[in-house]
């Protein structure tokens, strides 16, 4: 089960019985408050047990390491009461039980989520019933068998690549290995449950010059420890730091621009906003099924196809069932740039008459054919490696995004840049496009590892 519903975690006392987190007595006791409660007319809980294992380092010694269980149930409820016209409305609320919450503090909570709900006025849905589940692979065995090991693996790894690059030290480190059981009833009989591992890796380089100095800061997830490629990706940040610190404000530029890896997800997130049932309803989306993404513009780049994937084995959004309850599904959104289905919860799959789909999975968008190192031969062009921000208008598709590294490429000469900002229609610039053969998964992204943007603006010097 994926898209877990967020609260903050406790650290469980020892004095707990093991029979609290295996017999699921916390997650009975809440069903009995739910199902006694006049005004809650649906309802869902999630509960979640975790146990994680947890390295810090400064520099190459070890600061601290450490083992956190946890335990918490989501809670959430359904009011259905006379909205402000007189028709029928949904309310909803949400709480976090605990461990420690008694039968007094459990009533307490439900009391104030009913009132909460009976302030919210939303047009009638209803919840996901019973399914069949498909089975998909997102627990590590390592993670869960033998975490010590591989935390030990990763800080030697690291360690001994970052030790290699001249002009770069490691300067702190942070992994967690993550793994849980999760489970899932609602008032409309779904129960579900899955067991699923998470790492997250994190460190930063500092390069050196002897005068100068620039960091390199990496985070990345994923669900197996086999995903990190560690000497790869030090490599590759440290060959970064140390360009930053060379780097200049770009020139002005209007012309082709190459977007790899890590800095194309929140470009390619605008697609999957637009796509939402909830932004269709929301009247924030043009799009329509049936219809080109593109509108009536004329696409001369490569045929966008992309599909929301919640079966890709250790995809950090794969799982069975999504976070209500609906079963895990890889769906095809938008295929030869036309708009195949909105991807939709229930709530807003009722309200447009369409079938659920499920909370949105993978991105996932097959690679083109041309090599990158041919993206990269026509130029001159800038090459984006990473934006210290980007947020495009959901509706227009218009962003304007400050660089945090980058380069000029014109011929063999390659100049880093830094600052400037990419200026551009998303729109416009994905029907002009060119994907690169070469594939890059991210934990939530499997596609390629750049794209080729025809016509963009680079506001520099």
């Amino acid at each position: 089960m994926t898209g877990g519903l967020q609260a903050v975690d406790l650290l469980v006392s020892p004095l707990l019985p093991l029979s609290l987190l295996r017999g699921y007595t916390v997650l009975e006791q809440i069903i009995r408050h739910l199902q006694a409660h006049t005004a809650v007319h649906d309802w869902q809980v999630e509960l979640n047990h975790k146990r994680s294992h947890q390295l810090f380092l400064v520099g190459e010694r070890v600061e601290s390491e450490r083992s956190v269980e946890t335990v918490r149930a989501r809670v959430r409820i359904y009011n259905d009461h006379p909205g402000p016209e007189g028709d029928l409305a949904r309310g909803e609320a949400s709480f976090v039980v605990l461990p420690q919450d008694d039968d007094t503090a459990i009533a307490r909570k439900l009391e104030e989520a009913v009132f909460m709900a009976g302030l919210v006025s939303n047009p009638p849905f209803g919840l996901p019933g019973p399914a069949d589940y498909p089975a998909v692979e997102v627990l590590d065995p390592r993670l869960a068998e033998e975490p010590r090991a591989v935390l030990d693996e990763l800080r030697g790894q690291l360690i001994a690549a970052a030790s290699r690059q001249p002009q770069v030290r490691l300067s702190s480190s942070e992994c967690f290995l993550e793994v849980g059981e999760s489970e899932l009833r609602n008032s409309r009989g779904v129960q579900a449950a899955v067991r699923s591992s998470q790492a997250l890796f994190d460190f930063v380089l500092i390069s050196s010059d002897g005068a100068n100095e620039s960091e390199m800061h990496t985070a990345q997830q994923r669900r197996r420890a086999a995903d990190f490629d560690v000497p790869a990706l030090v490599a590759r940040k440290a060959a970064q730091a140390r360009d930053a610190l060379r780097a200049t404000v770009p020139p002005g530029h209007r012309g082709p621009v190459v977007i790899s890896r890590e800095a194309l997800l929140d470009m390619l997130a605008f697609f999957r906003v637009q796509s939402s049932a909830q932004s269709k309803f929301q009247k924030l989306s043009q799009l329509e099924v049936g219809q080109s993404v593109f509108g009536l513009r004329e696409v001369r780049g490569e045929p966008l196809h992309l599909r929301s994937d919640a079966l890709l084995p250790f995809g950090l959004n794969s799982g069975p069932c999504d976070a209500e309850g609906l079963p895990g599904r890889d769906v095809v959104i938008i295929e030869d740039n036309v708009l195949r289905r909105f991807w939709a919860n229930q709530r807003y799959a009722e309200y447009l008459g369409i079938e659920p789909t499920g909370a949105f999975g993978n991105l996932v968008i097959p690679p083109g054919t041309t090599p990158l190192a041919e993206l990269l031969a026509d130029g001159p062009l800038i090459h984006i490696v990473a934006f210290s921000d980007m947020v495009p208008d959901m509706v227009t598709g218009d962003v304007v995004a400050e660089i945090r590294l980058g380069y000029v490429v014109d011929g063999d000469r390659v100049t880093p840049i830094k600052g400037g900002a990419l200026s551009a229609n998303l729109f416009d610039g994905f029907a002009q496009a060119t994907y690169a053969r070469e594939v890059a998964f991210l934990g939530e992204y499997l596609g390629p590892e750049a794209i080729r943007f025809e016509q963009m603006v680079i506001a520099g010097e």
